[in-house]
């Protein structure tokens, strides 16, 4: 009797496998959606890290006038000719 139930127990046991992957993906977000999820996800792996208390370093040097804006008040004026 143990023999003939072997192969029916093996395919439901590969079937409940199987179950619980496809019912993880039954929820397709929207991308509006995933991108606030994510955004939740991330502030609140940075509270658990601590990440969320360090101070933000602010650039200086080289960077710094990289990230600044260009003046351009004291351009020349240049007048444009059409072809």
């Amino acid at each position: 009797m143990a023999r003939r139930l072997l192969p029916v127990a093996a395919a439901v046991l590969t079937c409940l496998i199987n179950f619980p992957a496809s019912a993880a993906d039954h929820q397709n977000p929207s991308p509006a959606t995933s991108d606030a999820l994510r955004a939740q996800v991330d502030a609140k792996r940075q509270h658990l890290t601590g990440a969320d208390a360090l101070t933000q370093k602010q650039p200086t040097g080289e960077q710094a006038l990289l990230d600044a804006p260009v003046d351009t008040a004291d351009a020349p004026v240049v007048d444009e000719k059409k072809p």
